[in-house]
């Protein structure tokens, strides 16, 4: 039976529609492929990982996927994302990422 005609309760319609498996699934792995680094934010509790398990999704604490809005204070949950895809790009480019000293600003 294909993933997408199954009924989750706790996913959301979207994650499962015809549009996300017929466009946005096709083009990750297309984009991944080339060499592109794909990095997924959860913004609030869902099952990304239905769509997306092969990659490691942002934020998270203590090596667990997070959603931003789980995070207290919210903003907190946005800037982890930020420093984690900064990492990351870094790591995919072989660059540090560059220090801002925001105390300035």
């Amino acid at each position: 039976m294909p993933l997408k005609s199954l009924s989750f309760s706790s996913v959301p319609r979207f994650i499962l529609s015809d549009y996300v498996f017929n466009t946005e699934i096709p083009a990750i792995k297309n984009r991944r492929a080339s060499g592109a680094l794909v990095l997924p934010v959860v913004l609030e509790r869902c099952s990304w990982q239905i769509i997306a398990s092969s990659l490691q999704a942002l934020p998270t604490n203590n090596r667990n996927v997070r959603p931003i809005r789980d995070w207290r204070p919210i903003h907190n949950g946005y800037d982890q994302a930020r420093v984690e895809m900064e990492e990351a790009i870094a790591a995919h480019i072989n660059k540090p990422p560059a220090k801002v000293d925001w105390s300035t600003r």
